[in-house]
C-alpha cells in the first residue's frame, strides 16, 4: 500500500506542478518565454537565416562554377565517320534540323560559307526556348563539328542544352567522339 499511495502522492505532485525535486516553476517557464522573444533572441534567429542563406548561395555558386549546374553547353565532335566532304556534311546536318521540325527544331540562319548553322529549339511542354550554333571546321584536314546551345530563360538547364545538340548529331547516324568544351553538365 506504501508503495501505492506514493505513486498516488508523485502523480499529484505532477499535476499540481509541486514537485520539490524539479526546479522548473511557473516564473523560470515565464522568463524563458520572454528571453525567447527578447530584442537579442530575434537578432539571433535573424543572423542565423542570414548565414544559411548565404551558405545556399555559396553552395549554389560552387556547382555553377564547377559546371553542374548551367544553362550552356558547347561540345565538339571529331574523328567523324563521315567520309565525304564537310559541304555534304553541312547539307546533311541542314537537312537534319529542317526534318526535326516537329520536335521542336527551327531553322534560323544558315551559312553555307562558313558551314554554320544557327537554330533554335523549343521544349515540348513549357515552350523553353533554346539558341543552337552547329559549325563545321577543318582541323589538321580532320572535319569537326562544334556545336552550342544555350537557353534564353533560367540559369539551369538540366543538361537540356546538351541533349539538343547530341539529337541533331545522333540523327546524322555518324560515328564520332565528343569533347565537351564547357558547360554541359
Amino acid at each position: 500500500k506504501k508503495t501505492m499511495s506514493k505513486s498516488n502522492s508523485e502523480s499529484s505532485m505532477l499535476i499540481n506542478g509541486s514537485n520539490r525535486n524539479n526546479n522548473v516553476t511557473f516564473s523560470s517557464k515565464i522568463r524563458v518565454w520572454c528571453c525567447c522573444y527578447s530584442f537579442g533572441c530575434i537578432i539571433n534567429l535573424i543572423c542565423t537565416g542570414i548565414i544559411i542563406f548565404v551558405s545556399v548561395l555559396f553552395i549554389l555558386a560552387m556547382l555553377t562554377q564547377f559546371g553542374y549546374l548551367n544553362n550552356v553547353c558547347a561540345v565538339k565532335y571529331k574523328n567523324l565517320s563521315f567520309k565525304n566532304n564537310p559541304d555534304m556534311l553541312y547539307t546533311s546536318l541542314v537537312q537534319t534540323i529542317t526534318d526535326n521540325k516537329e520536335n521542336g527544331y527551327d531553322m534560323i540562319l544558315e551559312n553555307p560559307q562558313a558551314r554554320s548553322i544557327i537554330a533554335t529549339h523549343t521544349s515540348s511542354k513549357m515552350k523553353y526556348v533554346d539558341d543552337l550554333k552547329l559549325t563545321i571546321l577543318q582541323e589538321s584536314n580532320k572535319t569537326i563539328i562544334v556545336g552550342y546551345s544555350k537557353s534564353r530563360v533560367g540559369k539551369y538547364d538540366f543538361r537540356q542544352n546538351y541533349k539538343n545538340i547530341k539529337t541533331i548529331i545522333d540523327s546524322l547516324e555518324i560515328d564520332y567522339s565528343e569533347e565537351v568544351e564547357f558547360g554541359c553538365n
